[in-house]
């Protein structure tokens, strides 16, 4: 006959709380709940937890200080990394032509790109101030 194994028998602790003993400085001790606080201990206890507070107030801003100088970072690399694909991309399109005219060609490329830019900037602010509206009377384009 197997015997099954008992389960294991536990005393039930006395309660601790999880404020620390204002008497020791350093120990990981805790306060008995029961027990009353003197006014001086109470003030201590308050200024301790002052601290905390400020000290963790103090992480939460610099936490969201780097956050944001990551963030500022990390669009910085994505617009380099756009750039250079952009120049990538150029330099492929040009890359069965003849070396003499390559550079006059990659003006060429560039000066095509800058241009569409422009356009699509103009074009956009025509939209958004309304000068392409068929309903506004002093629309551009009619």
């Amino acid at each position: 006959m197997i015997d099954k194994p008992q389960k294991p028998r536990y005393q039930k602790s006395p309660s601790i709380s999880l404020l620390p003993d204002i008497n020791t400085q350093n120990k990981a001790t805790f306060v008995d709940p029961e027990k009353k606080m003197t006014s001086e201990e109470k003030a201590l206890m308050r200024s301790r937890a002052r601290a905390i507070i400020d000290t963790c107030l103090e992480e939460k801003q610099d936490t969201a200080m780097i956050i944001q100088n990551l963030e500022t970072a990390y669009k910085e690399i994505g617009m380099k990394d756009d750039s250079f694909n952009q120049v990538l991309n150029l330099l492929r399109d040009l890359e069965g032509n003849d070396t003499k005219v390559m550079e006059l060609m990659f003006l060429y490329k560039l000066n095509e790109r800058d241009e569409l830019n422009r356009e699509a900037k103009k074009v956009t602010h025509d939209f958004h101030s309304g000068a392409l509206d068929p309903n506004n009377k002093n629309s551009k384009y009619e």
